[in-house]
């Protein structure tokens, strides 16, 4: 009777261990379609908004609308169930965007695995109160026009006003498909 008990304790524990991996795995699923989908709802709002402002007032005047509603656009999906939705790099414009210390961590184990020719995906992090969900942001061609070249594809006025509104701004001189920096979800646990 006493080496029954004993196996089926092992077994009891590994049959546990088993149930919370599950179960982890569907949280982490959950998150990463929850955090997924946020983004592309803040994305989708922030692109609709500054391509408005461009095709009205032209690219000069899509820098005055970031300057003034990038960071409100970006928390409007913000709730009880959601902390924070922000964009950070380490290259910032903004220096409200600067990165945070895990953020710099993630940023940059995103470049190390760029260097390594590695793709990038989403990533989670999770802790005792909340859960962390962190998404690249890769450059297309239409970034280029306030994000690349200084020289060659920044217009010189688009440049003046971006150095005007941002005087300390790093996000410049980037290339198609760079790593521009990345979302940044916080989760409540509870």
């Amino acid at each position: 009777m006493k080496l029954i008990l004993i196996l089926l304790i092992p077994i009891s524990l590994l049959n546990q261990g088993c149930l919370n991996n599950k179960n982890n795995q569907e949280i982490n699923k959950e998150f990463i379609e929850k955090g997924q989908s946020i983004v592309k709802q803040t994305f989708d709002t922030l692109n609709k908004e500054l391509s408005t402002a461009i095709s009205e007032k032209g690219l000069k005047a899509a820098i005055d609308y970031c300057y003034l509603n990038a960071s409100t656009i970006t928390s409007i999906y913000e709730n009880k169930a959601i902390t924070s939705i922000s964009r950070t790099a380490i290259k910032f414009r903004n220096p409200a965007n600067a990165p945070d210390s895990l953020e710099f961590l993630v940023l940059n184990q995103y470049g190390s695995s760029i260097e390594r020719g590695d793709t990038i995906s989403h990533r989670l992090i999770v802790n005792d109160t909340e859960i962390h969900y962190f998404k690249p942001i890769l450059l297309d061609n239409k970034c280029l026009l306030c994000h690349g070249d200084p020289n060659t594809e920044i217009q010189s006025e688009v440049l003046e006003q971006i150095k005007n509104k941002y005087p300390g701004d790093l996000a410049t001189g980037f290339r198609k498909d760079d790593l521009r920096g990345m979302w940044h979800i916080v989760f409540n646990k509870k």
